[in-house]
């Protein structure tokens, strides 16, 4: 499996996994990421857990696009 983990004191950037369905719904749900990136926005957690699941199925794929959460 690809793993990716960058750790500072303030900033991690690591691989999607699907517990972190809850928290990208949600935050997709600020009113910023509704008017700058639309379509980033999942209205429900089902949504975002979809999203979740084909980022994370990108990972082995060489051409797929690599999105890696920023928290």
């Amino acid at each position: 499996m690809h793993t990716v983990s960058i750790e500072t004191d303030r900033l991690i950037i690591t691989i999607f996994d699907e517990d972190m369905a809850e928290s990208t719904h949600m935050n997709s749900l600020d009113e910023d990421n509704r008017h700058f990136m639309p379509d980033e926005v999942f209205e429900t957690k089902e949504d975002a857990l979809e999203k979740i699941r084909h980022l994370i199925s990108c990972y082995g794929n060489k051409n797929a696009p690599l999105v890696y959460p920023i928290c």
